[in-house]
Formats: structure tokens, C-alpha cells, sequence
């Protein structure tokens, strides 16, 4: 559904080489940059874990994976736990590091999950989510307002796509 909220937001300014710019950079955002940078993030830690408990099958195969994500030694995962880690580790952008140059809008203090969904995710995230996933660390609960907030759009998308 076009302009609802986003789940995640991910490095969603970077500074680009640029032909046409006279320094030969350009800030660049959007979508473009935050579906293969999740994409990677989320690999890393399916290859750590994978390492990590001995799951040597190849990527997607039906009888070794059984539908599972990592099915290792002692250890599965689905996709509703990696995507549950992800939600968890995601974090808000303080107003205050917020660059008017950049070409960017600042983060809402008040609602950031209009604009964010569940937050922003980036390098920093990958060794809390493998943690929380292998049961070394854990991750704090959402505050009741982001759950609220990101429910409320869940339920918003299938009665509109349903």
C-alpha cells in the first residue's frame, strides 16, 4: 500500500560518488539502499548462526531446511524469530542527530514509528540480534506505544489488501 508506514528504516542517507555533483559526491536515500542493505544485515546473521550450530545444508533446500532458517545442532530458527529480532533491535534516531544539510526529514520525537516503523537498523545491529537469537543475550521488550502503533498497521494492511 503506497505511503503507509515503513516497517524499518535502514541507512537511508549515504554520501555516493557522483559524476555530476562538482566534489564528485551526492547524498543519496530511499528504499533502493535499505532493501539490499537489510537483506545483507539479516545474511550475516543467518551465516553466523548457521556457523555457530552447525547448519551446513545449502540455502533453501526443502529437506535439510524443513522451512526452518538455521536447523542446526540442537537449534532451529524460523523466519518469524528473525524478523521478531529485527523488530527488537531496531532503534530511534535522536532529533538531536539530525543534519539539516543532509536533505533528510528529522525523526518525530513524538510518534517516530509513523516514520520509521519499528526503527532504524545498520551494522550495529547484527551482534545483538545473533545474541538474542542464540540465547547469549536478550533484547528489551518494544514500549507499549510502537507495538500499538505497528500493530494498528499491520491490521490497517490486510483489511486493505485482504
Amino acid at each position: 500500500m503506497s505511503g503507509s508506514y515503513p516497517d524499518i528504516a535502514a541507512d537511508w542517507t549515504q554520501m555516493l560518488p557522483n559524476h555530476d555533483d562538482i566534489d564528485g559526491y551526492h547524498q543519496t536515500s530511499g528504499t533502493s539502499f535499505a532493501t539490499p542493505r537489510t537483506a545483507g544485515l539479516l545474511s550475516k546473521v543467518l551465516v553466523s548462526l548457521r556457523s555457530e550450530f552447525g547448519d551446513f545444508s545449502s540455502g533453501a533446500d526443502p529437506i535439510d531446511r524443513m522451512g526452518l532458517m538455521v536447523n542446526g545442532s540442537n537449534f532451529t530458527l524460523t523466519n518469524d524469530d528473525i524478523r521478531d529480532a529485527l523488530n527488537l533491535s531496531a532503534w530511534y534516531p535522536s532529533f538531536s542527530s539530525w543534519d539539516p544539510l543532509s536533505g533528510t526529514t528529522p525523526i518525530s520525537p513524538v510518534a517516530p514509528c509513523t516514520q520509521v516503523g519499528w526503527g532504524v537498523v545498520n551494522e550495529s545491529n547484527v551482534l545483538p540480534i545473533i545474541e538474542h537469537l542464540n540465547g547469549s543475550s536478550s533484547m528489551s521488550q518494544r514500549p507499549f506505544d510502537v507495538e500499538l502503533c505497528m500493530e494498528s498497521n499491520q491490521e490497517i494492511r490486510e483489511a486493505y489488501w485482504n
